[in-house]
């Protein structure tokens, strides 16, 4: 959502110059906004992060894998905050990253990225709350694209107040009202959904197991995986 909010202001702004270094920083300024609008969690921080280390590296030409930027990310963040290594969204939101990057390595399709993010999470869920909702990868896949076209949709009708076509920018938010209810409905079946739950050294068993099974998976198949950019190996 991070990199939609980027790319949509991107394309707005591109009418008025295209020098890629002004274009990428202008482009960062309502991104910045969004970040401070929906609170600097770790998660919200690593995705703005990861944007902004991108689009750094992009600006200078430089080829550089989505993989070194993810830890570039978290050794900046743990550097100012190191008692991030002990927060749960931290732990889950790098984790669920980094599987997602490995799986389309693999096998890059929208419809297993929430399964892959839901995986590589598994054992720090467990381990940390001691249950795993059943449901999460299939509620995960309605609700992106969901929520994005809302993110869409709010994005679209501030930059139409922006420019003075309030009335548009109004219809375009009432024409999302469904889009806000599906979500609340989402919400709803999430928190009724079954769940899987572990008690004392079962959750660190199951932990440590799913973790060393994900951990076998990843070395058995790096011999076929290329973490090599476009234009080389960085």
């Amino acid at each position: 959502h991070m990199g939609l909010i980027f790319v949509i202001f991107r394309v707005a702004f591109s009418s008025f110059t295209y020098r890629m270094w002004l274009l990428n920083s202008l482009s960062l300024i309502p991104t910045l906004l969004f970040l401070l609008s929906v609170g600097v969690s770790p998660s919200a921080l690593r995705a703005f992060s990861m944007l902004s280390i991108h689009v750094l590296f992009k600006s200078l030409d430089y080829p550089v894998h989505p993989l070194n930027v993810l830890g570039i990310s978290a050794l900046a963040s743990l550097l100012v905050d190191p008692y991030l290594v002990f927060s749960p969204s931290f732990l889950l939101s790098y984790s669920a990253t980094a599987g997602i990057l490995l799986g389309i390595e693999k096998r890059s399709s929208l419809f297993l990225i929430p399964f892959y993010a839901f995986l590589s999470s598994l054992p720090i869920s467990i381990l940390l709350f001691g249950r795993v909702h059943v449901l999460a990868p299939l509620l995960s896949l309605l609700m992106i694209p969901l929520s994005s076209l809302g993110i869409f949709a709010g994005a679209m009708s501030l930059i139409l107040y922006s420019v003075g076509f309030e009335g548009l920018g109004t219809l375009i938010l009432r024409g999302s009202k469904p889009i806000d209810f599906l979500i609340d409905v989402l919400l709803k079946i999430g928190s009724k959904a079954p769940t899987v739950n572990f008690h004392g050294p079962i959750s660190v068993i199951s932990s440590l197991v799913i973790m060393g099974v994900i951990l076998r998976v990843i070395l058995s198949e790096s011999r076929g995986w290329s973490i090599r950019s476009p234009r080389g190996t960085v």
